[in-house]
């Protein structure tokens, strides 16, 4: 998502040299398992916290 957005941006300019383009593509796949990652985490915590409210409540129903 990142990675097509940078190379909309930037174009053919960047991508004249291979090894070059290679690295750079490198770091942009890097850039964007990143944060695919820390929205993830970010996903996860909300679950986990609507998870842990819901078992609070049912615990506070059975008393």
């Amino acid at each position: 998502m990142v990675l097509i957005l940078i190379w909309s941006f930037f174009g053919n300019e960047v991508f004249s040299n291979s090894e070059r383009s290679k690295n750079f593509v490198f770091k942009l796949r890097k850039i964007d398992n990143y944060i695919v990652r820390k929205i993830k985490e970010k996903e996860f915590k909300k679950g986990l916290q609507k998870q842990s409210k819901s078992i609070s409540k049912t615990y506070e129903f059975a008393i």
